[in-house]
């Protein structure tokens, strides 16, 4: 599925102030910034009349009103003074026209020419407010997408696919790849990867995949016989991933496997077939 829209200024201020309200390192900002001033005014309240048991019950109140207000002040703050110094720099660069392909293991992304890939994976939280999902990479940094668009039909299946996904994004762990299926083989990887690539003869956005697996002297024969065929089915398991692909790149540790009792390291990275689409 692919989205297009301009990403605007006021989408960057807009991410802004979810950070400033939601995120941990203005948490602890803002607490800072209660408590002290809290306890400055009620200080200055009291050094400022007389003192005696009744004012400093007022100073005491009207300080713990300060107090619970405090928050909402500092949010109000912090944002005036990140808008005011967003203002003085030029964000031309990573403004515009922007196009989203959501994946079933990510969200790419084409902007100014530049292709940029996001695993689910990569992001720690969603947050969102009415008009944006903020797809969170850090504690202050976020990817944009936006809520509306101009296709009812696909705004809904949008929001489908962004909610499959917020549990995950939500802090849960998502299960590592540790298999995959090459036709009909299965085989055992680590280091799995899997991203998008452009073709530069057609303007198809391609699956990839990258991992590594172990060989032995007794599964050699087999899995040389499986790779020579270079044309294989790519399926990975619990993903709902399955694409035809070729070798775009392999490699090996060592080359004496036709040797008894040796293993190796296989490196192989499979790209998706575009005479073939899944």
């Amino acid at each position: 599925m692919t989205i297009h829209f301009e990403l605007r200024f006021e989408d960057l201020l807009a991410l802004q102030k979810y950070v400033i309200q939601y995120s941990f390192t203005h948490h602890v900002k803002r607490m800072y910034f209660k408590w002290i001033t809290a306890i400055l005014l009620a200080i200055l309240l009291i050094l400022l009349v007389n003192i005696t048991i009744t004012t400093a019950l007022i100073s005491l109140i009207i300080a713990a009103i300060y107090f619970l207000i405090a928050p909402n002040l500092y949010n109000t703050f912090a944002f005036w003074r990140y808008q005011k110094q967003m203002e003085t720099k030029d964000y031309t660069p990573i403004l515009g026209s922007c196009k989203m392909e959501l994946l079933e293991t990510g969200i790419l992304r084409i902007m100014n020419g530049k292709e940029t890939f996001f695993g689910w994976e990569r992001f720690e939280k969603l947050g969102e407010d009415e008009e944006h999902y903020f797809l969170c990479e850090s504690d202050l940094n976020a990817l944009i997408v936006p809520k509306q668009m101009d296709n009812t039909d696909k705004s809904s299946s949008f929001h489908q696919l962004i909610e499959q996904n917020v549990k995950q994004l939500k802090g849960e762990k998502i299960r590592m790849i540790t298999q995959i299926i090459l036709d009909t083989t299965p085989i055992q990887v680590e280091n799995f990867s899997h991203t998008t690539i452009s073709d530069q003869h057609n303007p198809d956005i391609l699956r990839k995949v990258t991992f590594d697996f172990e060989v032995t002297s007794e599964t050699y024969h087999d899995i040389t016989t499986l790779l020579y065929k270079n044309d294989f089915m790519v399926t990975i398991p619990g993903k709902n991933i399955h694409f035809q692909a070729h070798i775009s790149n392999y490699s090996t540790s060592i080359t004496n496997l036709y040797e008894e009792d040796q293993v190796g390291t296989f490196h192989l990275e499979l790209v998706e077939k575009t005479d073939v689409r899944v």
